[in-house]
């Protein structure tokens, strides 16, 4: 279905609430702003909203850039943290955020978060290299699944999932059973996005 970025992951952040948030490809922090301005009444009393960011910034150069088919160009270093500081004071101790630079495949750890959003490079290697450093996760979201690579990568992951999971595609942002992993699928005009549902929220 076509749905704008906003409208698509309201329904997902405000049925799930987050609170250990993940973005591969920060660029200006655009999306960060509304992933968080989202949850941020969501977050409960004496708990805490924290986001990690990875981006290369201004690291990106002109081989890399087009290799990645990062159209966008390189982001900015300084108004992601811009706009993630402002953040911190509107919020206070109700936000707090991580914000790193560099190639993921130097930089991006193992680690388990309750929302991903993998929008970095586009490459099938790298699609699948940053997926497997979070794939633990609870809810992951791939965006610019119209690019070929990008594509590639995603259903040779949802395939791999086949295996061990029932694939339930819907809609709107189920709650699956330990056994399933829901599949939303969302385009705009310029995007579209895989979201894989893969926590036990029962």
């Amino acid at each position: 279905m076509k749905i704008e970025l906003l409208d698509c992951f309201k329904p997902v952040l405000e049925k799930f609430k987050p609170l250990n948030i993940c973005e591969i490809g920060t660029h200006h922090g655009n999306s960060a702003i509304q992933f968080i301005d989202i949850l941020m009444p969501f977050v409960p009393a004496k708990h805490k909203l924290n986001y990690t960011g990875y981006d290369l910034f201004e690291d990106a150069d002109e081989a890399l850039t087009k290799y990645e088919i990062n159209g966008k160009g390189p982001g900015s270093y300084k108004r992601a943290k811009g706009n993630l500081e402002h953040r911190v004071t509107k919020y206070k101790k109700k936000f707090s955020y991580n914000l790193i630079r560099g190639n993921t495949f130097d930089t991006l750890k193992d680690g388990v978060y309750d929302f991903v959003y993998i929008d970095g490079g586009h490459s099938y290697n790298t699609v699948k290299h940053d997926y497997e450093k979070v794939k633990d996760s609870k809810i992951i979201v791939f965006d610019d699944c119209q690019l070929p690579e990008v594509r590639s990568a995603v259903d040779e992951i949802i395939a791999d999932l086949q295996r061990d999971y029932e694939i339930v595609k819907s809609d709107t942002p189920d709650i699956p059973n330990p056994k399933q992993i829901i599949v939303n699928e969302w385009e705009g005009a310029r995007h579209k996005q895989v979201c894989l549902i893969k926590g036990n929220y029962s």
